[in-house]
């Protein structure tokens, strides 16, 4: 069920930003294109709330702790951009980690490596498709418990 309602807050808003200004060069360009850009912070802290019911313990508060720096630093080109990249890496990152730490689970990290290589080699928006294909794959990965 918190699976679920991560999927609906993120697709939701990744459909939002899609049909108001099409793809961009990452997720978190948005919060320079709306007029309130608190909204991707919103996006951020929900699916880290939703994140510390899903039970990975200290990976789940890493994971947790990673989106809410990631999403607090809306003004992350000018001023937190260092703060901006070590949560959303930290968020990434500890997902992944926690899910094969905890349940042995490591072919979603597996896919994302290759394909996240693979997206870079393209760079036609490559970090929006890096940050998309991440976090459907960490879905996946809490599916598959």
């Amino acid at each position: 069920m918190v699976t679920a309602l991560q999927f609906v807050v993120f697709s939701v808003y990744l459909l939002f930003v899609y049909k108001r200004f099409e793809i961009l060069e990452s997720i978190s360009h948005s919060t320079y294109e709306w007029n309130e850009p608190y909204l991707f912070t919103l996006m951020c802290w929900s699916l880290g709330v939703l994140n510390l019911l899903q039970g990975m313990e200290g990976w789940g508060v890493l994971t947790s702790a990673g989106l809410m720096f990631a999403g607090i630093t809306i003004d992350w080109m000018n001023k937190h951009n260092a703060i901006h990249f070590i949560g959303a890496v930290t968020a990434i990152l500890s997902a992944f980690v926690g899910v094969f730490v905890m349940y042995g689970i490591w072919i979603p990290f597996a896919i994302f490596v290759v394909v996240a290589t693979l997206t870079y080699i393209n760079k036609v928006n490559w970090l929006w498709w890096v940050e998309v294909q991440a976090f459907m794959l960490i879905l996946i990965s809490y599916l598959l418990r």
